[in-house]
């Protein structure tokens, strides 16, 4: 099974291909006073690390640092952070399941100038079919899963379900080089239904950071 959740482990493209999930590190996991703080990879162990951790505590933001990770559990996560109206503050990196669940999850979302956030994909995206006829119905039986966990999360949050994919869609497309992914303007992601956004410096500007590892996918003015 480790080798289906990798192909759904939405972390950095690059890594997937031979990394066991047996080899991924725990998150870093620390409550200060009303903040958790969790920085690293997100998966089932470090999530219930976290979840056990915040008992006791009145949690009001999390504070999150993220390549991404499995998605079932990512949406867990997400859940548990816009049904105790928790807000999220990026720290530096939140890409793949970070940004496609954690961070539209929260209540106000506080980006930084220099904050790295990209999507690349999703349960919904297209996938090949696996040449193990028993591997293939295993991963069949876990995007199932994944695609009706997703697809109840984004009307939970009233975001646009397109939000992880768009990037990949026939006159969207945005990885045509090299690029791991995409960004969005603040303006193009209250479109797709992720508002509530600070920037804690004022403005925003990808492009001055992201240039050479994402692409920019600019919307029409209606979706």
């Amino acid at each position: 099974m480790n080798k289906l959740l990798c192909i759904l482990s939405l972390a950095i493209l690059s890594g997937c291909g031979s990394q066991s999930l047996d080899d991924v590190e725990m998150a870093k996991v620390e409550v200060v006073e009303d903040v958790l703080f969790y920085d690293g990879e997100l998966n089932e162990e470090s999530i219930n690390l976290a979840l056990d951790k915040v008992q006791g505590h009145q949690i009001k933001r999390v504070n999150i640092k993220s390549p991404g990770g499995e998605v079932t559990s990512s949406m867990i996560f997400a859940n548990w952070i816009r049904s105790n109206g928790i807000d999220v503050e990026i720290n530096e990196m939140c890409f793949s399941s970070c940004a496609n669940y954690v961070f539209p999850a929260g209540v106000h979302k506080y980006i930084s100038e220099k904050d790295f956030i990209g999507w690349h994909g999703s349960a919904h995206q297209k996938y090949e079919k696996l040449p193990d006829p028993e591997a293939e119905k295993s991963f069949q039986k876990y995007i199932a899963k994944a695609r009706e966990m997703e697809t109840k999360l984004y009307k939970y949050l009233g975001v646009n379900s397109k939000l992880p994919i768009m990037g990949q869609l026939n006159g969207y497309s945005c990885q045509r080089h090299d690029e791991w992914g995409w960004y969005y303007s603040v303006s193009d992601l209250k479109k797709l239904g992720v508002d509530n956004i600070v920037l804690t410096d004022g403005h925003w500007d990808p492009s001055r950071y992201h240039s050479k590892k994402l692409c920019q996918l600019i919307l029409p003015a209606q979706v």
